[in-house]
């Protein structure tokens, strides 16, 4: 299961969250143990969170590949 890790300190952030996980065929780090994952996918600005920095620990800790996403809103929002 691929999760999407990113900012969850606001409502723009958390909606944001949840279309780049739709756009990826994912679940939100909110709404799934990233211990759970098979893979991990982080947002742009996820190191403001310590949510989703405790989250990325743990996905170091246990191995898991993690990458880097630009989901097509932030590049839309970006142009």
């Amino acid at each position: 299961m691929i999760i999407v890790v990113g900012p969850m300190d606001s409502p723009h952030a958390i909606a944001a969250l949840h279309a780049a996980a739709d756009e990826a065929d994912a679940l939100p780090a909110d709404e799934a143990d990233v211990c759970t994952a098979t893979e991990v996918y982080l947002l742009p600005s996820w190191r403001r969170c310590p949510k989703a920095v405790a989250d990325v620990t743990m996905a170091e800790e246990l191995c898991l590949p993690i990458h880097d996403l630009i989901p097509a809103a932030t590049l839309a929002i970006a142009s």
